[in-house]
């Protein structure tokens, strides 16, 4: 038996994958610069798991203190100068990435001005 007045046709089905949090951020490294007290601090891109990165940001904190400092925005870009580190003192540092999902968990980074 047919349908009269009925056509079909194919439409190609495609995998919709939601979007999820920002990839961990796999390396922090750290070199002196030219100036006493100052550190310039690179990390990895985090894997942006189908939603763009819209800003990375870094906080730091003498190891032997408990307070870190507020978080500092890089905006996009992979890296920071940080000021004011005292000679000899070891510092944490820790960052992470934020897309449109949210934001990852922070990872740290351990070093000495």
């Amino acid at each position: 038996s047919s349908v009269t007045g009925v056509q079909t046709c194919a439409l190609p089905i495609s995998r919709v994958v939601a979007a999820t949090l920002p990839g961990t951020i796999a390396t922090i490294t750290a070199a002196s610069t030219t100036r006493a007290g100052r550190v310039k601090i690179t990390w990895t891109k985090a894997a942006t798991n189908g939603s763009a990165i819209k800003r990375y940001e870094y906080s730091i904190k003498p190891t032997s203190s408990e307070t870190w400092s507020p978080w500092r925005s890089t905006r996009t870009t992979p890296n920071a100068t940080v000021n004011g580190l005292a000679p000899g003192t070891s510092y944490d540092i820790r960052v992470r990435a934020t897309n449109t999902v949210g934001t990852n968990e922070p990872t740290t980074y351990t070093l000495t001005a």
